[in-house]
């Protein structure tokens, strides 16, 4: 299945299952924010992060209307993964629970969310339990029928296994025939180079149709893939330059923060280090992920600002950013990035952690944790 196909397979299948059960399709304004739902989560999947946010927008706009209220599942998958790829984890975490409260009974909607939960573990540092859950499904044979989401299920675990060492697992994971996309390349690459064949890797990239044909998510991927394994190589030079392509493809280099943090560090660094449009491009990335998190002589967190505290304290009751905002008077913009604040001073990537390390050193009381 070509990428293309791919896609438009995933769009299909979401409009499908979002339709409520035993009844029609309802009233115009809620078909209208089914399909900017669905047409986010497609433009969400390639990687085109203005026209999926300008399709969440409309749904937006229609939601507003007073019907449709109820969030549909298309664009609560294309929220998350645009969070995603910001590595905007606040959002995301939000997201994901939006879902799980909408009960939703798809088998394609939870293999979605099953892809975005693998690549948020590729830089959590949870790999090892998202490869359980794959050995689970396995074993009770739910993976017998294949879908869009459940090849993407596939090439996120063949990702995990790789970051974990287990080559053998990653090409099992690899889908074959009708299902290959670019991400059959990606992968195979990513194995040459687990396996030390850096060569290997960039005669395939190099020979990838999809180099030029994938959509924009995949021709940065690839691209930077292919960066990894020059710089692998020791083409430094070719390396930089491909991270620079790479970068052209993109409108806003925080759009591909994911993609920037699963490649190889050393290639990312160099391409900092000898091209200066690179490093003028991602001196936020550099700030972002490469430096420790801030702590205090004795090990412990730095101390939050006031604001941050009373945001911390929200976090905890069980409040959203939206609610937030509301209650502090700000943007939910502002609250996300003071929920990212708290997070690297915490050393910690999701609420649920924020809340057990604030408890740990004291920075939380009894009531102040929603229990």
């Amino acid at each position: 299945m070509s990428a293309p196909r791919l896609r438009v397979a995933a769009q299909e299948d979401v409009s499908v299952k979002a339709k409520p059960r035993g009844r029609a399709s309802g009233n115009a304004a809620r078909d209208q924010l089914s399909t900017a739902g669905e047409r986010a989560w497609s433009y969400a999947l390639d990687g085109e992060h203005a026209l999926a946010s300008r399709w969440l927008q409309l749904g937006r706009t229609v939601a507003g209307t007073g019907t449709g209220r109820r969030p549909v599942p298309g664009a609560l998958l294309s929220s998350a993964h645009l969070a995603l790829d910001r590595l905007d984890w606040s959002p995301f975490d939000e997201a994901l629970a939006d879902l799980e409260t909408i009960s939703i009974r798809s088998r394609v909607h939870r293999e979605f969310i099953l892809y975005l939960r693998a690549r948020a573990a590729l830089v959590r540092g949870e790999q090892q339990r998202l490869l359980r859950q794959f050995s689970r499904r396995r074993q009770y044979g739910r993976n017998s029928r294949s879908t869009p989401g459940s090849v993407l299920a596939q090439y996120a675990e063949a990702d995990l296994a790789l970051s974990c060492g287990d080559i053998p697992r990653a090409r099992m994971a690899i889908p074959r025939g009708e299902a290959t996309t670019y991400l059959s390349d990606l992968l195979m690459a990513r194995v040459a180079l687990a396996e030390g064949h850096p060569e290997s890797a960039i005669r395939r990239l190099s020979a990838s149709k999809w180099l030029e044909r994938a959509p924009r998510r995949g021709r940065i991927d690839l691209r930077l893939a292919l960066a990894s394994a020059l710089d692998r190589a020791g083409d430094s030079v070719g390396g930089t330059r491909v991270v620079r392509e790479a970068l052209t493809q993109t409108g806003a280099p925080q759009q591909i923060a994911f993609s920037l943090a699963t490649t190889e560090r050393p290639t990312i660094e160099r391409a900092i280090q000898q091209d200066p449009a690179v490093s003028a491009a991602l001196s936020w990335f550099a700030t972002t992920l490469y430096v420790p998190p801030f702590t205090t002589e004795s090990g412990a967190p730095v101390p939050l600002s006031r604001r941050e505290y009373t945001v911390l304290k929200l976090l905890a009751t069980g409040m959203t950013a939206a609610e937030i905002a509301e209650t502090l008077i700000v943007s939910v913009h502002t609250v996300r990035n003071q929920t990212q604040r708290i997070y690297r001073k915490l050393n910690v990537s999701s609420r649920d952690q924020a809340i057990r390390v604030a408890w740990r050193h004291g920075l939380l009381r009894v009531g102040e944790d929603g229990g």
